[in-house]
């Protein structure tokens, strides 16, 4: 089984072969899988806080203006130059305003996902991430919060658990519905954390999540990327089911026997064949990088999905496509 993560190119493939859209396409032509449709019922909401956008040239400012003070960010397009919290003073500002935070459920997205997909492709929950993933991703750069953590960590500590507060009302609510499973947003690396850090203050927040998905009857899988070979044996204590792209060697470090070694049984992933092992490569190349990575038995012997990403390209041509859906096919066959 094989899937792909890909945002921008299907619409071109399809109407280059005649297909209504980009999901048929996936599915037809390529025979691939559509992993999930991924839906988040809810939404934050904060009416203490009001959002300022302005241009300043090259960049865009956005200020977040509340009673305890202004929080400034600046971006290039996508992309933080400056984040919003740089100091101990404005964390305690962050902090005030995430203890008003409300949640408010939106059924609607579910029940359009679960129309649409409902016995085609699992309709899945996402929520998170958790405190530590969200202060490093949005509110805080790597280094400033590894600083933080050095100068002044019980503030740091606040900010987990009142943040945390917030995600145990998200995780009641989203349990309530019939979802297929239910999905964490990480992107958890060992160039971020360290083990010992991340048995302290990430895996509790984990597990929380995971034993209420599990008192509703589901599973958990959690989405991660990068370097998790020295996070692997601490995860069955979080709970979790699964992993979303588990990266192997050369871009990551954990091959997926690995983590079959060291997961429960019933441990599921989908493990990233990354665009530098097939993007222009000939049809030898991806052969060998097939071989490298995936064992014949990994496939066959566990559950597990071949996630193939395009890592953002956009102009991966139709050929290139159909040659990696044939290497894939003719990999198989060899085993």
């Amino acid at each position: 089984m094989w899937t792909t993560y890909f945002h921008g190119p299907q619409k071109a493939w399809a109407e280059e072969t005649g297909y209504a859209d980009g999901m048929e396409f996936i599915l037809h032509h390529l025979g691939a899988l559509h992993y999930a449709e991924f839906v988040r019922p809810y939404k934050i909401c904060n009416p203490h806080v009001e959002v300022v956008a302005r241009d300043e040239g090259e960049l865009s400012a956005r200020e977040y203006r509340s009673p305890w003070g202004v929080l400034t960010e600046l971006r290039k397009g996508p992309r933080l130059v400056q984040h919003r919290v740089r100091s101990p003073r404005d964390l305690r500002i962050l902090i005030e305003m995430w203890k008003r935070d409300e949640v408010m459920t939106l059924p609607e997205r579910f029940h359009q996902a679960q129309k649409i997909g409902h016995g085609r492709w699992p309709v899945v929950i996402s929520a998170g991430p958790s405190p530590v993933q969200r202060l490093i991703q949005v509110d805080m750069s790597v280094e400033d919060f590894w600083y933080a953590m050095a100068d002044y960590p019980h503030l740091m500590e606040e900010a987990f658990d009142v943040y945390q507060t917030t995600m145990r009302k998200i995780y009641e609510i989203i349990t309530r519905f019939p979802a297929d499973g239910f999905c964490e947003d990480e992107n958890t690396s060992t160039t971020l954390i360290s083990p010992t850090a991340y048995r302290r203050y990430s895996l509790p927040h984990i597990r929380q999540y995971a034993e209420a998905v599990h008192r509703a009857g589901k599973r958990l899988v959690v989405h991660m990327c990068g370097h998790l070979r020295g996070l692997v044996p601490i995860f069955p204590e979080t709970g979790m089911d699964g992993i979303d792209c588990l990266t192997p060697p050369p871009v990551g470090d954990c091959e997926f026997r690995y983590a079959f070694e060291h997961m429960p049984a019933r441990f599921f992933c989908t493990g990233r064949f990354g665009s530098s092992l097939w993007y222009g490569r000939s049809r030898k190349e991806i052969l060998a990088n097939l071989a490298a990575c995936l064992p014949h038995d990994i496939y066959r012997e566990h559950t597990f999905v071949l996630g193939v990403t395009g890592d953002g390209l956009r102009d991966i041509s139709l050929s290139n496509i159909q040659l990696l859906r044939d290497c894939i096919a003719e990999y198989e066959r060899r085993g």
